[in-house]
């Protein structure tokens, strides 16, 4: 018969609240092999304990993921850089979106309207969206702008955009 163990896993014993202390604080990774890492927190995971790091180099913003082995300490540095105190951590991932002018959107938008319409699916507009019975279509209208509490109406729905990529 296996021993019972008393002690409890790692998860357990770290508190989340002295994680999130170091979220959007700019900080002074150590690791274990001697190298140092400095940046802004944007986010800590609790349960693996991965630091998500941003750091500027120039005009270049990276994102890394620093993981609890390698970390030997973190210690929050009371002064910033200038160059990383006008960063908007909220916008960092927004720059990787394609980007389309106004006329480009009401395109696509009454490109994919027709395409729903040309496969018997019912919709209408709402402002900017598109609505079906379950399901909104946001702009950029494309697969991954389709919104549904329904697994099934969205998983077909984007399918069906992305075979409409595949005609055009």
């Amino acid at each position: 018969m296996a021993e019972e163990s008393n002690e409890l896993h790692e998860i357990f014993t770290v508190d989340p609240d002295d994680l999130k202390r170091y979220v959007d604080r700019y900080v002074e990774i150590c690791f274990v092999d001697g190298a140092k890492l400095s940046g802004i927190v944007y986010t800590v995971d609790p349960v693996s304990q991965s630091y998500i790091l941003v750091t500027k180099e120039g005009k270049s913003v990276s994102v890394k993921i620093v993981m609890k082995h390698s970390i030997k300490s973190v210690s929050a540095v009371p002064e910033i850089p200038e160059e990383l105190k006008t960063l908007d951590l909220n916008n960092i991932f927004k720059n990787n979106i394609d980007q389309k002018t106004g006329n480009e959107v009401k395109a696509m938008k009454e490109k994919v309207k027709l395409w729903l319409l040309k496969n018997m699916i019912p919709v209408e507009e709402k402002g900017d969206l598109l609505m079906l019975d379950t399901l909104e279509i946001h702009p950029p209208y494309n697969a991954d702008s389709c919104f549904s509490s329904n697994s099934i109406v969205l998983d077909r729905i984007q399918n069906l955009l992305k075979d409409m990529k595949l005609e055009s």
